[in-house]
């Protein structure tokens, strides 16, 4: 963790280490923009996380927000032939997602906590093990991509673009 912020200071980005569980040390309103890619999974107290994007944005600000999508096509396949699916930790000892999610159930949280959905897409949707895929380079990757677009509940992950009311 440590290098990453000295890497993001190197290229002239001022990182702020801060517990988003204590709220993000920012005033109301000040951004046009949030990404938060690859986070919500490792909360536990979601609805303030999305309340607190809420207050940070600006009126009619985007958020981007990323999840690994649970019903993706491989976990369905997985789940099918009774092995555990990916993304989803039995133990502390995994990537630390205490929250899992599909595409579904991210926009109606998001609806929820005051957001307009304006896109829901996937990342890309592996017709080969992703454990496998991600480690190497595949020249199918457009064509999984478009994949991705066209069946965002069979993705990877959610990609989701909202709008603060």
């Amino acid at each position: 963790m440590f290098d990453n912020l000295c890497n993001a200071r190197d290229k002239g980005i001022n990182p702020i280490k801060c517990d988003l569980s204590k709220g993000l040390p920012y005033r109301n309103q000040t951004f046009d923009c949030i990404l938060a890619g690859e986070i919500i999974e490792h909360i536990v107290d979601t609805d303030y996380f999305l309340e607190e994007i809420n207050r940070l944005l600006i009126n009619k600000g985007v958020l981007i927000i990323t999840t690994p999508n649970l019903v993706n096509l491989e976990n369905r396949f997985r789940i099918l032939i009774g092995r555990y699916p990916i993304f989803v930790d039995y133990t502390s000892r995994g990537d630390n997602h205490v929250r899992v999610y599909t595409g579904r159930a991210l926009i109606k949280q998001l609806r929820e906590g005051g957001f307009l959905i304006e896109k829901y897409t996937g990342s890309f949707v592996p017709f080969i093990s992703y454990s496998l895929f991600k480690k190497m380079t595949s020249r199918l990757m457009p064509i999984l991509s478009i994949m991705g677009l066209l069946f965002p509940s069979l993705a990877i992950h959610a990609i989701i673009k909202a709008r603060k009311k």
